[in-house]
C-alpha cells in the first residue's frame, strides 16, 4: 500500500445507504482518488467497461468500479461542473442526482451508479434554458467565487423534486452544502424569492 491511500472500498453514500463512521465520527475513508496520472494507486488490469446514463445520454467508460464518480464526471467525461471540496461527502460541492435523489458523487463508487441515472449540473438547463434555480442564483447575486454553487444548486433541485412548496428556512437548513465564501444570506434571499416566502 502506497503512503497516505486507503485501499479498502469507499463507504457508499447514496439513497439507501449512510456513510461509514468509523469510532472517530468520521467516514472510515476519506482519501481523495489520486489525480489523473498519479501513480500513488494501482489499477492496473482493474479496469471494468461500464455504460453510464449520464445527463440524458449513455456514456461508455473504462475505469476502475471502486474510482469515485466524481473523478469519472471530471476525468473521464469532461463534465467539470461537478467540483471536489473535502473527499469525505460532507461539504456538498461534488453534489449529483441518482435518479432524482442529491449525492456526494466524491463518496460513491462508480459501479454503484451503474444503472442509475445521473445528473450533474451541465444536464440541469433543459434545451439551453436555465432552471428556476439557476435563475433566482442569477438575479440576487447568490455566487461569490462559484465553486460550491453547482452543489447548492443540484441540492435546491433535488429538494423541490421532494417537496414542490418548502419554506425557504427549511430549504435552507436541509441544503448543507458548505460555502466558504459565506454566501448564505444571499442563498436564504435566493430561496425566499424562489419559494414565496
Amino acid at each position: 500500500m502506497t503512503a497516505g491511500f486507503d485501499d479498502r472500498q469507499p463507504p457508499v453514500a447514496g439513497p439507501d445507504h449512510d456513510v461509514d463512521q468509523g469510532a472517530s465520527g468520521s467516514p472510515s475513508w476519506n482519501t481523495p482518488w489520486p489525480v489523473a496520472g498519479s501513480k500513488s494507486r494501482s489499477t492496473a488490469g482493474l479496469n471494468r467497461k461500464m455504460n453510464l446514463l449520464v445527463n440524458g445520454s449513455v456514456r461508455s467508460v473504462e475505469s476502475p468500479p471502486d474510482k469515485p464518480l466524481l473523478w469519472v464526471l471530471r476525468e473521464d467525461l469532461g463534465l467539470t461542473g461537478t467540483k471536489y471540496g473535502c473527499g469525505i461527502g460532507r461539504c456538498g460541492s461534488c453534489m449529483v442526482h441518482l435518479d432524482g435523489v442529491a449525492v456526494p458523487s466524491c463518496m460513491l463508487p462508480l459501479a454503484a451508479a451503474e444503472g442509475l441515472a445521473v445528473t450533474t449540473i451541465e444536464g440541469v438547463a433543459a434545451g439551453g434554458r436555465i432552471t428556476m434555480v439557476q435563475q433566482a442564483w442569477l438575479d440576487h447575486g447568490v455566487s461569490q467565487c462559484g465553486y460550491c454553487q453547482p452543489g447548492m444548486i443540484m441540492g435546491v433541485l433535488a429538494l423541490l423534486g421532494e417537496s414542490p412548496r418548502p419554506s425557504a428556512a427549511g430549504a435552507a437548513a436541509r441544503l448543507n452544502v458548505l460555502c466558504r465564501c459565506g454566501t448564505y444570506p444571499r442563498v436564504l434571499k435566493a430561496l425566499r424569492a424562489l419559494l414565496g416566502s
